[in-house]
């Protein structure tokens, strides 16, 4: 059963890059893998399959959470902000 889902980013294409592999980089940078696009194709997916209306075995909903880093020249704060804005841009799309 799926009951926790991370959204996250990776960078695969440029082993140079520091936040290369599996380093959580914020979702929309360039040199992601994943933006808003990807981002708005999965939330319909977890919709479409009932991920939302589920309840856990031991009560509770299911979760949803980012998995990122700052963005660049970015304070911790402000990445969130910009990460929430970009969530609920992919929810407006979705609903």
């Amino acid at each position: 059963y799926l009951w926790h889902v991370h959204l996250g980013s990776a960078v695969m294409r440029d082993p140079s890059h520091p936040l290369y592999g599996d380093n959580h980089p914020p979702m929309g940078i360039p040199e992601g893998e994943h933006g808003i696009e990807h981002l708005i194709d999965f939330l319909k997916e977890l919709v479409r399959v009932g991920y939302f209306e589920q309840e856990s075995v031991v009560g509770g909903s299911p979760t949803l959470t980012l998995e990122m880093r700052p963005y660049p020249d970015t304070s911790e704060r402000e990445s969130i902000a910009q990460a929430m804005v970009m969530l609920d841009e992919a929810w407006q799309s979705v609903a």
